[in-house]
């Protein structure tokens, strides 16, 4: 029997999604816009984060809240009381409330 036939391939554990529609105010234009959110996860850790469709490329984790950044906005998002708060370019900052979604 060759080697790879005795390796066993296990398969890929299926992640589960936490998804979440966040009502964002940016200051001092106060414009509002909705951002999408979505966290894959596994029992043991947050995998991937998403916001508006495309992976953050790296992120940090302290208890319920994950922080991270994407043009420029660095982003902390607190998803034990769900809700967006963010800085742009020194120059606006975004806050408000993150819906779960089903």
């Amino acid at each position: 029997m060759s080697a790879s036939a005795q390796t066993a391939v296990k398969p890929a554990k299926k992640l589960k999604t936490l998804s979440f529609t966040c009502r964002v105010v940016y200051e001092p234009s106060n414009a509002m816009w909705v951002r999408e959110l979505e966290v894959d996860y596994d029992s043991k850790a947050f995998k991937v984060l998403r916001i508006d469709g495309i992976q953050a490329h790296g992120f940090s984790v302290e208890g319920a809240s994950i922080i991270t950044h994407m043009d420029n906005e660095r982003i902390y998002l607190d998803l034990s009381v769900p809700s967006w708060k963010s800085q742009f370019r020194e120059a606006a900052q975004g806050q408000g409330v993150c819906i779960k979604n089903r």
